[in-house]
């Protein structure tokens, strides 16, 4: 019986009885939610939330005081059976389950004792699936945004083009899609008229490290649903996420074992390869239970958040895990066998042939499958080692699997064959371990190899490529950070610091290869920084795809030529540190099968090796799988490696809070209490509207200013003023040459804004252009001054259609801005859509304007208005074969040097690095203009269009979702007030859905419109309900003017919580 069903009057006894648990009252429940949430390292912000707990007028210290703390924090974490007491009935779930593991250890008959006795290895802790389903889907917070069918996204960039289809979410996938209407078109349980659902199961595991020091492991398996948004997933404070196993590996104990069974000596490598994987999948078998499998084939009724009771049907589409999990769940071989593909059987041998018309075919028509045919040979497999005491190499079992590279042990995941499930096809790409730290960091070191290789007497090349990082800005929040230590050493190197590497690379490694190599080196860092720009979009279309497919191919062409022409004829060798980890792997081996006469033997040469890059690896074959895996289960931020890595942050903080001996069970506990707490918490908020952790007021605050979106944001403080009239000379009475024609360009500029300002208060359909004839001096400045800033906020819409955000920071890297081409022509190759510029300041002033409109009024209140001071960039000859666009700061003498814009009119900040093989303009470091500052200008720019996908999509002109312009030039997609729902214009996705069986997707829409315009979204959406779809947009000023005037209906007024926007009906 399910505890929190509203039938249930047990359970609506207890809720309304003390809806706070088992805690005395709310300042219990804060503080134990305050101790057991926030973190074991406390914050300034966990300290302010602990002392509006104390200070709240409620709360009472005697009833702190009196409550047994440690029997309530025991039962908070166990199960209801071991609780005893008021608290038992309390605990509405089964918490963790510990179940031992047993498996045949199979000593063949040339050891001693032979047999396969079973044997205890360990215990699994573990969760029921079902369970965590059924919370779910009848909690509040989450099941609003549950979805409960799929539906297919389709593009239309205009009103005359093809479709376009959008790929993202899991629940728009192939996968989904296929498996939901399988469901439909399946005759269904006998006089069952339920509505059927899909539970879409995303799997990840990984072993983690719980300390630095000391030998503290876990091995966790982690579960997100895939009805769920991958946008809210990626939020750690969503708690979306779900602990389902910690799974036991080979001990020490059995080491012991194994020693006293054989004598003294411990089995070679392939037995231990064979218990390995055995144990794992013995565990398998545990969490894939009975009941888990009759509900996969004929669903389990489940009680909602709507109360709406659905029949649930359990399927696993994607598992994340590195490659030598990935060996282990598909029961294969390793990287050394003859089929080392746990998705096809490519052979060995042509695994550096990825991208080649072979590989599509073996893609395509070999790949693995969990067949009848396959499980017998294992079968017959085992039947060798277990029935007959044969070795697990033994010839007869080799000649039997050897040919598919298949391991003699029975996967559990072929007890889901009864729903087709292929556990090869849910093995899905990981973008963290193959490419980035996988593919590109063997690239990385093997260029340092070549750089070293290069290196004479008079020139460090290594050294040079060490200052070039170290002198490239940083951009964004954390987008690209500082290299701080030598790029070259490797030292303390995440993922993410190799993608910066990656992202980084051309301007880095600019010239310092000799000819005709640089060529080929520079070629290979576009297609490998293209390609992970593509691979780690977050929205995809068949459009991006095709290019995705097409850079595959490319750049496999040109690792290919790359080890022909370069790693051919330029010998390198090991780096110190690989031939030092070489020695100490060499002298681990020889210790351990050393004898007591060997203990004292030398130690191997020293001597560097011969070494050369290799791409006949399961890594680098896994590249041409991203096409077809995006296509079958949506982008890889959904299911890349890295959020079970992100996630391993929770069980290492949480192991502090264990005994450090029995730590698993520990940390099962901690995460129970928390969850527990978690689910009193929505019970407060749904049935009461009560604010159990004292944020109301902040949360509420958030509510009101996320419904409103401006272009940018500058402070409206006026602490640094500018007298213009003295501010212009300096103490030597010269003038800055950046100051020489100040004034009249500012006026000129602020001339038709100021009009246009004036003119709109008395005409709805004033010329503006008239004011181009206007004289700029009646333009007055309030008391001659500016006033100037340090921070402007810029908002943007991405391409996958989510707002998102620059900072602008004056007199640092971060000052540089991109703004639209007016003269753009996408017919003319010489024509860029973008311009560029280093802001040199960021002001406001109080404008008047003394002359007359063109209404022949004369208005003379003052306006504010912002404006970016600006030195302009130019475009110089770009190199084709870099693909990185090249520019120059134009000369202080130019009289086009500087000049104003409207910070309205910027798109984005842009990462502009300098081409160090081109060094300063003024090597003397004496500057002409103190405000330009160009004593420290290089003489030319790279505009680094890999420093984050947006950035790369803006190049890509007219396949952007979310962006607006496109298409020949800039036919900006936007519409006027007169414009009506049916007109064409640019797509944005948004399926909205009054039945209560779809909701609103997780996207975000804004867009940044033009004045008096609002860009209005069109989209085509394929649901399995005939529902109406209703457009999403967020709102801006002229769309609250639009809802005034009458032709914007008003359907609701809400925020949803991953997107800012408010839904409206459009007439």
């Amino acid at each position: 019986m399910d505890p929190d069903d509203p039938d249930n009057p047990s359970s609506l006894q207890r809720f309304s009885a003390n809806p706070f648990g088992m805690f005395n009252n709310l300042m219990c429940f804060q503080l134990c939610d305050w101790y057991w949430n926030s973190g074991t390292q406390k914050s300034l912000e966990d300290f302010q939330k602990l002392a509006r707990i104390l200070t709240n007028p409620q709360f009472s210290a005697a009833d702190v005081a009196s409550t047994n703390w440690k029997r309530l924090f025991h039962a908070l974490g166990a199960n209801a059976e071991d609780v005893t007491g008021d608290e038992s009935q309390w605990i509405d779930d089964d918490g963790w389950r510990t179940t031992p593991i047993s498996i045949p250890v199979p000593f063949h008959q040339g050891m001693q004792n032979s047999g396969a006795p079973l044997h205890l290895v360990g215990d699994l802790y573990h969760r029921d699936i079902l369970q965590i389903i059924e919370e779910v889907v009848a909690d509040p917070r989450r099941g609003p945004s549950f979805h409960f069918k799929p539906y297919e996204v389709l593009w239309q960039p205009n009103g005359c083009s093809e479709p376009v289809r959008v790929y993202g979410e899991l629940y728009n996938s192939d996968a989904f899609l296929g498996a939901h209407q399988e469901l439909l078109d399946s005759p269904g349980e006998p006089e069952c008229t339920l509505e059927r659902v899909i539970a879409g199961l995303m799997l990840w595991s990984d072993a983690t490290e719980l300390t630095a020091f000391g030998g503290a492991k876990l091995w966790p398996c982690y579960m997100y649903l895939g009805n769920e948004s991958k946008y809210r997933r990626s939020k750690h404070g969503e708690h979306l996420g779900h602990h389902i196993a910690y799974f036991s590996t080979i001990s020490d104990e059995f080491n012991d074992y194994l020693k006293t069974r054989s004598g003294g000596r411990l089995p070679p490598d392939h037995f231990f390869a064979y218990c390995h994987r055995e144990i794992y999948h013995e565990q398998w078998k545990i969490i894939l239970s009975d009941e888990l499998l009759h509900a996969m084939e004929h669903g389990i009724v489940l009680m909602c958040y709507d109360g709406v009771r659905r029949r649930f049907y359990p399927r696993i589409f994607t598992y994340s895990a590195d490659y030598p999990e990935k060996v282990i769940l598909a029961t294969i071989r390793g990287s050394g066998a003859f089929c080392p593909c746990p998705r096809c059987l490519v052979k060995k041998e042509d695994l550096w042939k990825m991208g080649t018309a072979k590989d599509i075919a073996t893609r395509t028509s070999n790949l693995r499958v969990d067949t009848p045919a396959r499980q017998q040979d294992v079968i017959d497999a085992r039947t060798w080692i277990l029935g007959h005491g044969r070795a697990t190499n033994y010839h007869e079992v080799e000649a039997i699997l050897k040919p598919t590279s298949t391991a003699p042990v029975i996967n559990a995941f072929s007890r889901l064959s009864g729903v087709k499930f292929n556990i090869f096809s849910s093995l899905v790409v990981d973008l963290l371990h193959e490419f980035e730290i996988g593919i590109w960091k063997n690239l990385f070191i093997h260029l340092i190899r070549i750089l070293n290789a290069c290196c004479t007497r008079t020139e460090n090349k290594t050294a040079e490529l060490d200052h070039r990082y170290r002198m490239t800005p940083s951009f964004g929040n954390g987008t690209i950070r500082r290299f701080g230590l030598n790029a070259s050493e490797f030292k303390r190197k995440a993922a993410r610091d190799y993608e910066d590497l990656l992202q980084c690379a051309i301007p880095a490694f600019d010239g310092l290869i000799p000819a005709p190599h640089n060529e080929i080196v520079m070629k290979l860092l576009k297609l490998c920084a293209e390609w992970h720009a593509l691979a780690k979009l977050r929205m995809h279309t068949d459009l991006t795809l095709e290019l995705l497919e097409e850079t595959t191919t490319a750049m496999a062409a040109q690792f290919r030529l790359f080890l022909e022409q370069t790693c051919a004829q330029v010998v390198t060798f090991e780096l110190p540190k690989e031939a030092e980890a070489r020695r100490k792997r060499e002298q681990s081996r020889k210790d351990k099968a050393s004898t007591s006469s060997q203990i004292f033997s030398a130690p191997p040469p020293s001597a560097r090796k011969r070494k050369t890059l290799n791409i006949n690896t399961y890594k680098y074959h896994a590249l041409g799988d991203y096409v077809s895996t995006i296509k079958k289960f949506g982008t890889t931020d959904s299911f890349n490696s890295d959020i079970g890595e992100f996630n391993h942050k929770d069980p290492k903080s949480w192991y502090l809070r264990t005994d450090k001996r029995d730590y698993r069970k520990g940390i099962s506990r901690v995460e129970r209490r928390r969850a527990r707490i978690q689910r009193v918490k929505a019970r407060l908020e749904n049935a009461y509207g009560l604010d159990p952790t004292g944020c109301a007021e902040e949360r509420g605050h958030q509510l009101v200013t996320l419904g409103f979106v401006q272009e940018y944001r500058i402070g409206s403080n006026e602490n640094l003023s500018l007298e213009l009239s003295q501010w212009m000379v300096n103490r030597n009475g010269i003038k800055d040459p950046a100051l020489t024609v100040f004034v009249p360009q500012l006026k000129q500029h602020l001339l038709p804004r100021v009009c246009s300002l004036l003119e709109g208060e008395h005409y709805q359909e004033a010329d503006i252009r008239q004011c181009l004839s206007y004289n700029w001096t009646s333009v007055v400045l309030s008391n001659n001054r500016i006033f100037s800033h340090k921070l402007m906020k810029i908002s943007y819409t991405a391409y996958d259609v989510r707002l998102d955000e620059d900072i602008l920071h004056v007199d640092t890297p971060r000052s540089n801005v991109m703004m639209l081409n007016a003269s753009f022509n996408r017919n003319n190759n010489d024509s860029h859509p973008f311009v560029y510029a280093k802001v040199l300041g960021i002001f406001h002033a109080d404008v008047s304007f003394l002359g007359f409109l063109a209404n022949g009024h004369r208005d003379l209140s003052s306006r504010r208005l912002e404006f970016l001071w600006v030195h302009w960039y130019q475009l110089v000859e770009q190199n084709c074969e870099l693909s990185l666009d090249r520019v120059s700061l134009l000369p202080t003498s130019s009289p086009s040097a500087f000049g104003f814009i409207d910070p309205a009119s910027v798109v984005r900040c842009v990462h502009i690095i300098p081409q160090f093989s081109q060094k300063r303009i003024r090597p003397d470091g004496q500057a002409t203009s103190a405000w330009a500052n160009d004593a420290e200008a290089w003489k030319f720019y790279f505009i680094n269009k890999f420093v984050d996908r947006d950035m790369y999509m803006r190049y890509n002109l007219g396949i952007g979702v979310g962006h607006t312009y496109g298409g020949d030039g800039f036919r900006y997609n936007q519409r006027s007030h007169s414009s009506t729902a049916s007109s064409d214009s640019s797509v944005l996705v948004a399926p909205l859905d009054q039945s209560p069986n779809n909701h609103v997707s997780d996207y975000h829409f804004h867009l940044s419109p033009e004045p008096l315009h609002i860009c209005i979204a069109r989209f085509r959406i394929k649901t399995f309900s005939k529902v109406p779809a209703l457009i999403a947009v967020s709102w801006t000023s002229n769309a609250i003017k639009l809802a005034h005037e009458g032709r914007i209906r008003m359907k609701k007024n809400l925020i949803l919580e991953s997107m800012n926007a408010t839904t409206m009906e459009f007439t």
